[in-house]
């Protein structure tokens, strides 16, 4: 018993040690994978000058975070989404000098891009103190893109609202000009902010402005899903995405009932009796209950490249890997 226990802390410490040098290992991986997020912020005071002196105003960009360390394959991924984002917000979110004097704003408008780490995510908020959000102006021009009826748009969310910013070729710009109306919106945005398993939302105040948030993990190839169980294939959903998993006979009022198993085609997981559990997940600024045979576990996600014939399927976002070599399908709540 004495040699088995001696044996014993000998394992334990040999254990202890070779975590800490895999620790270290890791740290001096990610420290070549990772690159100050100013190399990708520096470029945006110039590009937001020049779509404010092609409009009439006056902009001032303040960075803020930019010693904050991201990886190599965001910075590539963010680049665009970014350029668009600042273009966005000086075109459509700043107004005129004129305007601004007359709601007792400084004329030169501020615009301020912010990066921080907040746990295993990089945040990136861009924020500019315009005159923020129309939600009336929204709403028309949807109706008259066909994208809601005048019905369906009085019964809008103040989310639901936003969320049509987002939708595929829609733009608020009654003319096309070099950065407005040409039918690459938000939606290429959010789309390559996924890609990169993150997510983007907004906040808006009239009259104060309008902040978008990018929320990134910290490496590009690695996302945090839940997994669940689907006609006994497994299936992995965007941990940022849901908020939560109940019983699917107790759904909330406010959930939109979905069965994943008819979503992709395959055999009725748990029967129309209601039976299984249901995963409460938000697209769009709707609130989805995806009902599932059973959920699994919440795991890191090895993302791989994806097959162009499933790139083109709606519902998918990715291909991984699971940590005993399992593969498993990325799914995005946003084609249900």
């Amino acid at each position: 018993m004495e040699r088995l226990r001696q044996g014993q802390e000998a394992l334990e410490a040999l254990e202890s040690r070779v975590g800490l040098e895999l620790r270290r290992l890791d740290e001096a991986v990610m420290g070549l994978r990772v690159v100050p997020i100013g190399t990708l912020l520096s470029r945006l005071p110039r590009v937001a000058r020049t779509v404010a002196q092609a409009g009439g105003k006056q902009v001032e960009v303040l960075l803020e975070g930019q010693a904050v360390a991201i990886d190599r394959g965001l910075v590539e991924i963010l680049s665009d989404p970014l350029l668009h984002l600042v273009r966005n917000a000086v075109d459509h979110g700043l107004e005129g000098p004129a305007a601004r004097r007359a709601a007792g704003k400084p004329e030169r408008g501020l615009l301020r891009v912010a990066a921080a780490r907040e746990g295993s995510e990089i945040l990136v908020r861009v924020a500019d103190d315009g005159a923020g959000i129309d939600a009336g102006r929204v709403l028309r021009r949807a109706v008259a893109q066909g994208l809601v009826d005048e019905a369906g748009a009085a019964r809008l969310s103040q989310p639901e609202v936003q969320a049509l910013l987002f939708r595929p070729g829609f733009s608020t710009a009654e003319r096309v000009t070099e950065t407005s109306g040409r039918g690459v919106g938000l939606d290429v945005v959010q789309e390559a902010v996924r890609r990169a398993g993150g997510t983007l939302g907004v906040e808006s105040r009239p009259g104060e402005g309008t902040a978008f948030l990018l929320r990134l993990p910290l490496t590009a190839s690695i996302q945090s899903v839940l997994l669940v169980e689907v006609a006994g294939h497994p299936y992995a959903l965007p941990a940022a995405r849901v908020q939560g998993v109940v019983e699917a006979g107790s759904l909330p009022v406010e959930a939109e009932p979905r069965v994943l198993s008819a979503l992709l085609g395959l055999p009725e997981d748990a029967g129309p009796g209601g039976a299984g559990v249901a995963v409460l997940v938000r697209s769009g600024g709707r609130l989805l209950a995806l009902r599932v045979d059973r959920v699994r576990r919440r795991s890191d996600l090895l993302l791989r490249p994806l097959h162009p014939a499933l790139a083109s399927l709606p519902g998918v976002a990715g291909m991984g890997v699971l940590g005993d070599g399992e593969p498993v399908v990325l799914l995005e709540p946003e084609g249900f």
